[in-house]
């Protein structure tokens, strides 16, 4: 029986084999959301042009899940930099039943998006910052880089300790990036002995610092440290030389892109962003992914490990 048994199975798994391979593979959607249009287009294009280079590294690989194969597919949604807008492009991802969720980019929709993911229990990857992302309690959400508490406190304790500056001035955007940024810089400023002498605020949508530059001048800083975006960190680095304001200029990696090099390297000159202390800081480079990124133009100055 034994036999009989085996020599009637041999036919039937090559069978089964052939129609299993013969199967088209499971669909699998990744939500991906972030500013494709507006002043943060380039960020979002950016975060696109890799997420796709991912889905087609994956796809050549045949993934199989749980011995099926699957193929990965990304659905795409523009939030504008806008959190009512996120939160609207979050619930369509979730309709079109996504699997897993990479975004958003900036804090303020990341933050309440987050939610959505939350109760539809899909993973969310994000690079937003604001350390409350990861402090609501919502195990889907995952941070893929540094929060603006660690951020903020190492650029202020360099300011002071390796550039050795007392006196520095904090602009920020009101943005939760940026809010949450500036705060954590200020902080350890003044807690490794130095003063924050004035703070100012703008907003991600304003282009003219004309007269908050002004107030900062007669408050007489060494630097300026701004937590914003680059959209904002070119006119405002050009308008410091304009009048006058020469001082060192300090930021975040979202204010040092390519973007601004390319649109503001002249007024740039001198000026020290998050992404130089990373490489101050760290000795790895994923090389192979800078050299793989072929979608775009790269937009990423540096990618910290």
């Amino acid at each position: 029986m034994g036999r009989l048994f085996r020599v009637f199975m041999l036919p039937m798994l090559g069978l089964a084999a052939q129609w299993a391979q013969a199967q088209p593979p499971e669909t699998v959607k990744i939500g991906f959301a972030s500013p494709l249009t507006g002043p943060q287009a380039h960020y979002g294009k950016d975060n696109l042009n890799g997420a796709r280079m991912a889905i087609d590294e994956l796809n050549a690989r045949q993934p199989r899940i749980g011995g099926r194969a699957v193929k990965f597919e990304l659905a795409v949604g523009d939030d504008q930099a806008d959190p009512r807008t996120g939160t609207i492009v979050a619930q369509q991802l979730v309709d079109t039943r996504i699997r897993g969720m990479v975004g958003h980019f900036n804090s303020g929709v990341t933050i309440p998006a987050s939610r959505i993911y939350y109760d539809a229990g899909i993973p969310q990857l994000s690079v937003s910052t604001n350390v409350k992302y990861t402090r609501q309690g919502y195990r889907t959400a995952f941070r893929l880089m540094a929060d603006d508490d660690q951020q903020g406190a190492a650029l202020g304790r360099y300011a002071v300790n390796r550039l050795r500056l007392k006196r520095l001035a904090v602009i920020d955007d009101r943005t939760a990036y940026g809010q949450g940024l500036a705060d954590a810089f200020a902080a350890a400023v003044k807690a490794a002995g130095g003063t924050v002498v004035k703070r100012e605020y703008t907003s991600d949508k304003d282009f003219d610092f004309r007269a908050i530059l002004t107030l900062l001048r007669a408050a007489n800083p060494q630097a300026i440290f701004f937590a914003g975006y680059d959209a904002q960190a070119g006119p405002m680095a050009r308008q410091m030389r304009e009048l006058g304001v020469d001082v060192v200029r300090l930021s975040a990696q979202s204010a040092h892109m390519n973007g601004i090099i390319d649109a503001y390297h002249r007024a740039l000159e001198g000026g020290l962003s998050g992404s130089d202390l990373d490489a101050a800081l760290a000795s790895h480079r994923p090389a192979d992914h800078c050299d793989g990124y072929w979608y775009g133009k790269p937009g990423i100055e540096h990618l910290a490990a």
